[in-house]
């Protein structure tokens, strides 16, 4: 087996080349630089006798998967919006390369949780993409865009909306699910879990802890069971596929400051 951590644009012919091998791969996410590779990834995928998963640790955060289950269990009643803001000047600031200031809509492609994150809560592929980003605040570190409002719009009456920017410290990173019946405003930082009950008015708080190392392994090892299970892969190629069409309708949107179907 092979874990691919490289630079996005070896995604492709390093995950494609080790699966024609018959290795085993975790590929760091997002799945390539560009959909056309990402969806080359897909169909070697496919092929394979071998299993292929996609590094989304977020999937392994017991807050974001308390907020799966009581999606999936009915309690916010029908979601209608899904919000997430994340504000990290630190990642320019860890960044060895500086890729970002090089690769025009980095800041989408470093933060491909978070579309993902909204197919896994959600189960629904956006039909449509609108961004509207830009460049500024006169930090010493940039990024081209370093803030960006993304809206997709569904089939079904429900919108996301992320918000992303290499600008705020210290760091941020939250949620908000609003559905007909209640809803959730999580802090990942503070890991603060808030619910508001349509029904009473009245509003519960749960505490989640968690570190980044165990997220990690919880991550290798559900990739670990899956190689030796044969079962299916947490994250798949197909479903990583999602966030890379959102990504290059987004890139799409910056450019003609349209809506982009996917």
């Amino acid at each position: 087996m092979v874990v691919v951590a490289t630079p996005h644009s070896l995604h492709a012919s390093q995950s494609i080349g080790a699966l024609e091998s018959g290795i085993h791969v975790l590929c760091e996410k997002p799945l390539s630089d560009n959909v056309e590779d990402a969806r080359s990834i897909a169909v070697a995928a496919r092929r394979a006798e071998t299993t292929f998963a996609v590094g989304f640790q977020l999937h392994f955060h017991p807050a974001l998967c308390r907020v799966k289950a009581l999606i999936a269990s009915g309690e916010l009643g029908t979601i209608h919006h899904v919000h997430c803001l994340v504000g990290t000047y630190v990642t320019l600031e860890n960044s060895q390369s500086r890729y970002q200031s090089r690769i025009e809509g980095a800041l989408f492609m470093d933060y491909a949780h978070q579309p993902d994150l909204f197919y896994w809560l959600l189960g629904e592929k956006p039909m449509g993409v609108y961004v509207a980003a830009g460049q500024g605040g006169g930090l010493p570190l940039q990024a081209n865009p370093n803030f960006a409002a993304i809206t997709c719009d569904y089939k079904n009456a429900v919108i996301s909306t992320i918000h992303l920017n290499y600008l705020q410290v210290p760091d941020r990173h939250e949620y908000e699910i609003i559905g007909d019946r209640g809803w959730i405003a999580l802090d990942m930082f503070k890991g603060e879990m808030r619910r508001g009950f349509q029904s009473d008015s009245s509003v519960s708080c749960e505490q989640f802890s968690t570190d980044r190392d165990s997220l990690y392994n919880h991550e290798h090892q559900a990739f670990l069971d899956a190689v030796a299970s044969r079962r299916k892969a947490e994250s798949t190629a197909e479903d990583a596929l999602v966030s890379m069409e959102v990504i290059a309708a987004t890139l799409r949107s910056l450019h003609s400051r349209r809506r982009e179907t996917l």
